[in-house]
């Protein structure tokens, strides 16, 4: 058999010692592997089972009790083949009547597992001595009362004492808790007879008094009766793992602190991006509480059109992409947006977990500071840059406006002084008259961004100059626009030039026009929408717009369904010469014309544009605040179809050659006399001796060695002095409005109609 079997029931035999037959009980045949329908072994045969040893102390034993009927007990060893078990026999012999021993017989047992369970059990208690000896632990074990039953030599050594002393302490004896409030229920607690191991630190001193930290478990053993048999407790020396642990708690502390009193959110989220520590100002930036967020994904943070973003760059870092810092856009639970600074940083445990580590900076007021600062910095800009084209364009349009004024006002007399010739002669001349007025609007365009060309400051009503300019572009306009005006009931005058206003309205529709000439290619209607009101700012748009404090303003805005304003080209719109139009359709110079100008008039200009929906602009005026102001634009002059009730004394004081003689012909053709002056001081002079005869005094502004301003200052201190009309190219609005103030007429600026001019002066002079 592959293996043989164990049996623990008792089996026996008998030997008849007359006949020498042998008698087996069935399970005998089990025992030594014979079949069961065998034939019982004789003696001979039955000792060859067992091993030579067991077999002579069987055949000695089995002698004896023959002989003297003496009973035997034996642990035999049984040699099966490959296999060995042991049998216990036992044998008793029965006598006859005389004392002669006629029969044996016996019990035989196997005992084989049994033996093999008493080595185990002494190899084992060997082992677990060997064990407690040499363990680097203290190990003791105490009886129910706390009696060291047996110590190793690591217990005794570790608290100082002897083997020998230990047999006479108990362990509350040895293990002396320094702190008495705490060892004691500690004590109570490793002597109590709850079930379970306990697993406790205590401070102790050793046998020489030194401080000692020990780590103290303990394991009740117990009987099947639930008694306390005894304790097994080991002791380990932690002093040094306990100076560590509170260096480590110290550092953490101090950790803690720093994490809980920084002024930046601070959080730790796992690899599947959930929360596992946050401090007080993460949890402040975000509007939530502490627990809020622990055991939540950082998603609750993120806006919805970012999620997707969000959660690629946190597995990206997870994974070891190092790039995960910069400016998000992140929302706190009230829904408001911030602009957040994060910076994250990667921690992997030693069983490989991986974190991210991520500090959040509130950088919302610090961006829009830095926006607004941009802003500042880019109109501050845009202002200088403005400044010193409004002097260069002032400039030149004061030269410019000369050379035009004697090219228009030699056409004019020449048209005067060939009144009826051939139309090869006046259709050129004519054609000259348009060019030089073209050239004289780009240059009020020019004085216009360079919010220096303001020629009147009258009070005026906004929404006659808004029809006015409507009249005119709704007949040149595309039929298929449509044009809308709301203007508020009993809207306030403002203060300034209507013309240039007019001018302002007319480019802004131009350019709504414009903006919807390729919808209407493509089918689509077109609607240019002007309203105007007047309305109240808050404050800060006040502040935003650079506009007064503290008062109304008379809002204008024009709006287009055109196909908008590209993003990329916002800032450059009021430039100057800035133009999206093919060459030859456009100056560039309309809304820097409209910028300029509004901002003359102490107004400001904004935008709102959308792709492919439209565009509106909004202009802001103040109002007028006097009701009585008078309105000093000049009448339609009569054409002159009398002759003047005398010949009247005109004094021109021009420093341009071309101008001063070109005055001088036509007013001597107009049957003036004629008094000319090259500049300012000579002007003065010629006055003082020709005073009182002069009626009229044609003055420049702009002239070398005295300005028309100090010439007008020395003319008006003498008494009933004449009537004085300003000739200009330019001239300071604030310039104007003084010597307006001071009693001049007129204001013309060049230049200027020579009939026209004739009119004015007329008309002057026939009303005195």
């Amino acid at each position: 058999m592959a293996e043989m079997q164990r049996f623990s029931q008792v089996e026996t035999w008998e030997y008849d010692v007359d006949t020498g037959k042998i008698s087996w009980s069935p399970g005998l045949f089990k025992l030594y592997n014979l079949p069961p329908n065998a034939t019982e072994p004789d003696y001979e045969t039955l000792l060859s089972f067992y091993t030579p040893e067991s077999a002579a102390a069987l055949q000695a034993s089995v002698s004896e009790a023959l002989k003297t009927g003496k009973s035997y007990q034996h642990e035999l060893v049984v040699q099966l083949g490959n296999q060995t078990a042991i049998h216990s026999c036992i044998s008793y012999a029965l006598r006859d009547s005389n004392g002669k021993v006629y029969k044996l017989f016996g019990f035989v047992r196997d005992i084989t597992d049994l033996k093999a369970a008493e080595r185990a059990l002494q190899e084992s208690e060997a082992r677990f001595r060997s064990l407690i000896e040499h363990a680097p632990v203290g190990i003791a074990i105490l009886s129910p009362q706390g009696t060291l039953l047996q110590v190793n030599t690591a217990f005794a050594r570790l608290f100082g004492y002897s083997t020998a002393d230990l047999a006479e302490l108990s362990f509350k004896d040895i293990v002396k808790p320094e702190d008495t409030d705490l060892g004691q229920p500690v004590m109570h607690e490793i002597r109590s007879d709850e079930r379970r191991a306990h697993d406790l630190a205590l401070r102790c001193r050793r046998k020489d008094g030194s401080p000692l930290w020990i780590k103290v478990s303990s394991m009740p053993i117990y009987d099947n009766a639930g008694q306390l048999l005894y304790e097994i407790v080991t002791v380990q020396d932690i002093t040094a793992m306990k100076s560590l642990e509170d260096s480590l708690q110290e550092h953490k502390d101090l950790l803690e602190s720093v994490i809980n009193t920084a002024a930046i959110g601070i959080c730790v989220t796992d690899e599947e991006g959930r929360y596992v520590m946050v401090n007080p100002a993460y949890c402040n930036t975000y509007g939530y509480s502490k627990e809020e967020l622990l055991g939540q994904h950082f998603s609750m943070v993120i806006p919805n059109e970012d999620q997707l973003k969000a959660s690629k760059t946190h597995s990206a870092f997870i994974a070891g992409d190092p790039n995960s810092s910069g400016e998000w856009r992140l929302k706190r639970k009230d829904g408001r947006l911030l602009d957040i600074y994060v910076t994250a940083g990667r921690l992997v445990r030693k069983d490989g977990k991986r974190f991210k580590v991520t500090t959040v900076e509130d950088i919302t007021e610090r961006k829009r500071a830095a926006e607004k600062l941009q802003e500042t910095e880019a109109a501050l800009r845009q202002s200088q840059k403005m400044e010193a084209i409004g002097v260069l364009a002032s400039g030149v349009a004061h030269d410019f406006n000369n050379i035009l004024a004697a090219i228009l006002g030699n056409v004019k007399l020449l048209q005067r002084r060939l009144q009826g010739s051939d139309e090869q002669i006046t259709v050129p001349l004519q054609r000259i008259a348009t060019s030089v007025n073209r050239a004289a609007k780009l240059v009020q365009q020019l004085l216009g961004f360079a919010r220096k060309g303001k020629y009147q400051s009258i009070a005026f009503d906004v929404s006659a100059a808004i029809r006015t300019v409507l009249d005119i572009f709704s007949q040149s306009i595309d039929r298929r626009i449509r044009l809308n005006l709301n203007i508020a009931p009993q809207l306030p005058r403002i203060v300034g030039d209507p013309n240039q206003i007019e001018q302002v309205f007319l480019n802004l529709l131009v350019n709504a026009a414009d903006a919807i000439a390729p919808k209407l290619k493509e089918g689509h209607k077109g609607v240019i929408s002007i309203r105007a009101e007047h309305i109240s700012l808050p404050e800060e748009k006040l502040k935003a717009l650079e506009l007064a404090p503290n008062q109304t303003y008379v809002r204008v805005s024009v709006s287009d369904n055109g196909t908008g304003i590209p993003p990329e080209i916002h800032s450059r719109i009021f430039e100057p010469f800035f133009t999206t139009k093919a060459v030859s359709k456009g100056t560039g110079l309309g809304l820097a014309m409209v910028f300029g100008a509004v901002k003359s008039h102490h107004g400001a200009v904004e935008f709102e544009t959308s792709a492919d929906k439209g565009t509106t602009f909004h202009l802001y005026f103040p109002p007028d605040t006097n009701l009585e102001t008078l309105d000093q634009t000049s009448t339609d002059i009569q054409p002159l179809t009398t002759l003047m009730n005398k010949k009247y004394t005109v004094l021109i004081i021009e420093d341009e050659d071309l101008l001063r003689n070109l005055l001088g012909d036509l007013f001597m053709e107009s049957n003036f006399n004629v008094i000319s002056a090259i500049d300012g001081e000579d002007g003065l002079a010629k006055f003082q001796k020709h005073y009182p005869h002069i009626d009229i005094v044609l003055l420049d502004m702009n002239m070398p060695n005295m300005s028309g301003e100090h010439v007008y200052e020395a003319l008006s201190k003498y008494p009933n002095f004449p009537p004085v009309i300003i000739l200009t190219g330019y001239a300071e609005d604030e310039v104007l409005q003084r010597l307006r103030s001071q009693g001049v007429k007129d204001v013309i600026m060049k230049p200027y109609d020579t009939d026209e001019l004739l009119r004015r002066v007329f008309e002057f002079l026939e009303s005195k």
